[in-house]
């Protein structure tokens, strides 16, 4: 994080501590006296990030651009910190206007305007009933119902304790429901649930569940990776799973992994995608986009292998194949 040697070498421990993209936000607000302020420098936030970042001082809070690109790394910033809630250090939001980033707005309002704002900043669990709520409508059953299977994977990411019960309660009056029936809600299993498709272990089948978890972790580098010729000829357990995902999230720019596992909900091929997005990636969302076009090209290759010699094998199998006396 840039700016982060900065910060370790002022005295004493700073009550905030904001967390911007760029270093020229990082920059630009310490030139007008808003410090200390941390860039990511455009990396995803991880876990260690956060780790560092509470060691830092009492309330961390993010500030990221005020477009779908900020906001997306925002929502991305509080899955990552979900297991970090509820602790001695406060984690907010910080919104800003739509088309603005915090240099471009310390330069035009001034920094006493950007200091009013800080108070605005959103707590974590506030935070996340705004996005969340955003996506559905709360008027609906179906919309109710929504929020709810979104919501089920991040409250389980926290850590157990008042917090969580604290929020859980809070769901549970915006979607209209007693604690109890929501936490009920929560807790219960889906009838008639098909069994999971298998998972993977070896060949392509590990590599294709490497490369799920990938998208469903990062969906936005998916997505421009793309589809890749070849890909269609692959008939390895989870590859259709694999093309579908990588369809959705071509066409859907922008797309979060919560959204993708909402829209495989009922999908008896999607059953498992929840169980990925609970494991760890093996790479961060910097290498993602790298990562993933690389496993596909050689899952890709790996099938044109695997085809070429399951071909001569059957060609060597047919009477008659070779020519008499060895010629």
């Amino acid at each position: 994080m840039y700016g982060i040697y900065e910060a370790r070498q002022r005295p004493g421990r700073p009550e905030e501590i904001l967390v911007v993209e760029g270093y020229m936000d990082a920059v630009a607000l310490a030139q007008h006296g808003i410090e200390p302020a941390l860039a990511t420098l455009g990396t995803a936030t991880t876990a260690d990030h956060v780790r560092q970042l509470t060691r830092l001082a009492n309330r961390v809070i993010f500030c990221f651009d005020g477009d779908r690109a900020g906001r997306a790394a925002a929502w991305r910033a509080a899955e990552t910190a979900l297991p970090f809630g509820g602790g001695s250090v406060e984690i907010k939001f910080l919104l800003l206007p739509e088309g603005e980033d915090p240099d471009s707005l310390v330069r035009k309002q001034g920094a006493d305007d950007f200091r009013r704002r800080i108070p605005e900043a959103l707590g974590l669990s506030t935070f996340l009933l705004h996005e969340l709520g955003a996506q559905v409508d709360l008027g609906t059953s179906d919309g109710r119902a929504k929020l709810i299977t979104l919501v089920k994977p991040l409250l389980e990411r926290l850590p157990e304790g008042v917090y969580r019960e604290l929020l859980a309660d809070e769901l549970a009056a915006h979607v209209g429901m007693s604690s109890e029936r929501f936490k009920a809600v929560l807790q219960a299993p889906a009838a008639t649930r098909p069994k999971d498709p298998p998972r993977p272990r070896t060949g392509n089948r590990s590599l294709i569940r490497k490369i799920i978890t990938m998208i469903v972790h990062y969906p936005a580098a998916a997505g421009r990776v793309g589809l890749i010729e070849g890909l269609d000829d692959i008939q390895a357990p989870g590859a259709e799973l694999l093309r579908r995902l990588l369809e959705m999230t071509t066409a859907t720019p922008n797309l979060i992994g919560a959204q993708l596992i909402e829209a495989f909900r009922d999908d008896p091929e999607g059953r498992y995608l929840q169980r990925l997005a609970a494991e760890v990636p093996l790479d961060d969302e910097a290498k993602a986009e790298e990562v993933l076009a690389d496993s596909l090209k050689r899952l890709v290759a790996r099938h044109r292998q695997m085809a070429g010699a399951e071909a001569l094998r059957r060609r060597a199998a047919t009477p008659g194949s070779q020519d008499p006396g060895g010629v």
